[in-house]
């Protein structure tokens, strides 16, 4: 069975941010709402459907798997989704590198921060 870790080092020209995150939610049984493609800010395909009541914030300590995080450089707004696949590992799609598995440490020394972290509840 393939899992959303199967996917690390699919090139971002094939599979943007969003793109990447839904087909692993998809894997993980979630299925996520559809964004225009190549989104330019893909984190407003989360914020702009809050108000479905679709979406959950969660805190920090409460991050599981499926979780729809957005990032963003350190300095500046969230610009990046990425989701989690395990206890601290983020999967999101590097404009370089392809898809990537990082935590924390490995995202800040790539330039990302972690901004919030949101559960599709459909």
């Amino acid at each position: 069975m393939i899992s959303p870790k199967d996917m690390v080092g699919t090139p971002y020209s094939k599979m943007d941010c969003f793109t990447l995150v839904r087909k692993a939610a998809l894997l993980m049984g979630i299925k996520l709402p559809e964004a225009v493609e190549h989104s330019p800010r893909p984190e407003l395909v989360v914020a702009e459907q809050l108000d479905t009541g679709k979406w959950l914030e969660v805190p920090y300590d409460d991050m599981q798997p499926g979780d729809v995080i957005t990032l963003s450089p350190k300095q500046g707004p969230a610009g990046h989704v990425g989701i989690v696949i395990d206890s601290g590992e983020i999967l999101h799609a590097d404009r370089k590198l392809g898809a990537v598995i990082q935590d924390q440490a490995g995202l800040r020394r790539r330039g990302f921060l972690y901004r919030r972290f949101y559960r599709w509840v459909p």
